[in-house]
């Protein structure tokens, strides 16, 4: 498997498949399908690396999917569209599901 983060933090198509491809390229459309426990359990393997992290949601915006990461900074919430998150973290996202 060889996730690239460019392909996990890109606009997606909605995927039907419970399977992650290997480029990552659904990643969105399998957080969709996570119960909220899953989705908490992800933003704290991901809080190792983003403090303060909270459970990674996902937008559709117009026919495309993308995963959300809401920070709380302190002074309320700030959101990330995952095309703003660093490499590392879109792998670790990839990385922790099943595949």
């Amino acid at each position: 498997m060889e996730i690239s983060p460019a392909r996990v933090g890109e606009l997606q198509e909605p995927s039907s498949t419970h399977e992650l491809e290997p480029d990552g390229s659904n990643i969105a459309s399998i957080v969709e399908d996570m119960p909220g426990h899953r989705r908490t359990e992800l933003a704290e393997l991901l809080a190792a690396i983003v403090p303060g992290i909270a459970p990674v949601e996902v937008r559709h915006l117009a026919d495309k999917v993308t995963m959300v990461f809401v920070q709380d900074t302190g002074h309320g919430g700030r959101e990330f569209f995952a095309k703003q998150m660093s490499d590392g973290t879109l792998c670790a996202s990839a990385s922790w599901l099943p595949y």
